[in-house]
């Protein structure tokens, strides 16, 4: 950005402009500073300035006469990666194995099943405390790890020493699967246990990585 708008020190830049670009960079790049500047921001603002609509609020120009309402505010962007919020085209086919490009995440969105079917057959057995690999940020700063206890067409259960928080999106990868699940349950687990927390997840986009055999439990 710097060398485009030509903006760095050494193209003849103002030394406060890089700077302010640098800071940017440091916010955006950092969660725990993103999360820090939204809560800032919305402490100063609230939603409907953010968005730029004030539902019922009459408005009026300098000279004292009314202006028309501003119409409601429509989001540009309707669809996008949930994990990453990286946008693409809202008529854009998705088929069960499309991926997000920038942070591998499945767009497939899950067809909820009724888990009392339990003869329902789609995924081969899985060995019991399969290992996951999940991510809770982006763009990934660790990549933590849980055990699967449980799992269902709709979600799973899976123990780890990471607290999450209740509707948390989050990106699931395995031999079994990958997927973005939205947290439904965070549970402390008993004292002297490794993994710490039990964790109960819906899937939101899915992609299997086998396409037949059973499920070990539709209890998740």
């Amino acid at each position: 950005m710097m060398k485009k708008l030509a903006q760095h020190p050494d193209l003849g830049g103002e030394h406060w402009n890089s700077a302010l670009i640098n800071e940017a960079k440091a916010v955006l790049t950092d969660p725990a500073k993103r999360v820090a500047y939204d809560h800032e921001l919305m402490e100063i603002y609230d939603l409907s300035k953010l968005s730029g609509f004030c539902q019922g609020q009459q408005r009026y120009d300098q000279t004292g006469e009314r202006v028309s309402p501003p119409e409601q505010y429509k989001p540009i962007i309707k669809s996008y990666c949930l994990f990453c919020k990286n946008p693409y085209r809202g008529d854009y086919h998705i088929l069960p194995d499309t991926i997000c490009p920038q942070c591998k995440s499945p767009l497939y969105p899950v067809k909820k099943m009724n888990t009392g079917e339990s003869s329902q057959r789609a995924v081969a057995r899985i060995e019991k405390q399969q290992e996951i690999g999940f991510f809770i940020y982006w763009p990934p700063q660790k990549r933590y790890l849980g055990q699967i206890q449980d799992l269902s067409p709709n979600g799973l259960l899976f123990l780890t020493d990471q607290q999450l928080s209740r509707d948390q999106i989050i990106k699931i990868d395995s031999k079994v699967l990958s997927a973005t699940a939205r947290v439904a349950s965070c549970r402390k687990q008993g004292p002297g246990l490794k993994m710490g927390y039990g964790i109960g997840v819906e899937f939101v986009t899915l992609q299997f990585q086998r396409s037949q055999g059973t499920f070990v439990s539709m209890k998740a």
